[in-house]
Formats: structure tokens, sequence, C-alpha cells
């Protein structure tokens, strides 16, 4: 029975340490839980004679459980009736949303990458030359990306 009254709390105080919204569901989980340590606490209590000053502190932990959980039940209510609402509207929100939207005419990620300059004191070439002849650079690069540089 102190076994039990051991996994009741463990599963009880595990319960209130859960981050996932539900703050109302584990607080009447840890209820649940500390009545089951209460009850097999006394029981453990009751029957080993020479652990009864274990079952008694596991039956106390087990109230304290339960009363710490009675306590916090209205405001876990509110949370999570709030957290389940902004859940809610959240996925009315992406199913609103249209699935696919077409690229944009300019979507393409190569001509927008930055050349890195190793040199930061150098000018680059291409850069600082002639409008006409970056322009034609640039178009041999596209047309012929393997060949050597002109």
């Amino acid at each position: 029975m102190r076994v039990i009254a051991l996994l009741c709390l463990l599963f009880g105080f595990f319960a209130q340490g859960l981050l996932d919204g539900q703050t109302f569901t584990h607080a009447v989980l840890g209820i649940v839980f500390g009545a089951g340590a209460v009850a097999s606490g006394l029981a453990a209590a009751r029957k080993d004679r020479p652990h009864r000053l274990e079952g008694r502190i596991l039956a106390v932990l087990g109230l304290a459980l339960g009363v710490w959980c009675i306590i916090m039940i209205p405001s876990t209510y509110r949370f999570q009736r709030q957290f389940n609402g902004s859940r809610e509207q959240r996925q009315k929100e992406e199913q609103n949303r249209p699935a696919n939207k077409p690229p944009a005419r300019n979507a393409g990620f190569a001509l927008g990458l930055a050349i890195g300059h190793h040199w930061p004191a150098l000018p680059e070439p291409v850069r600082w030359g002639d409008p006409a002849k970056t322009k034609q650079n640039e178009l041999f690069i596209i047309k012929y990306p393997m060949a050597p540089r002109p």
C-alpha cells in the first residue's frame, strides 16, 4: 500500500508540472491522486505497524496535494478556458488562410545572395567597374555558370 501511495503522490505532483495548458485537468488529477495517496497511506499505516509513520506521512502529503489542487481550481479553470479559446481561434485563422500562395515573381534565391568579399580593404572589381561590363559579366555567368570568368 505504501508503494501505491507513493505512486499516487508522484503522479499527482508530476501532473502539476506539465506545461501543456490543461491546468484544470491537471488540478483534478491532483485531487484524485491526492485522495488515492491519503487512502493508501492510511491503509498502510493501519495494516503495517512497523511502518506506521511512513503511511501517515504519505497520507499527510496526499492531503496537502489535494488541498493545494482544490485551492488552485478556480484560477486553473479560467486559464484553461482562455488557453483553449486562443487555440481554437488560432486554428480557425489557419483554416481561413489560403493553403498555397503562388510564388512571387522574383522568388529566385540565387540573385538575392550576397557575395562575400574576403579582403574588405580591396574593392570588388565587378561592383566598381563599368555598369555595362558588369551587366555583360552577369549575363555571361548566368548563361555559362561553370565557365571561367572573362
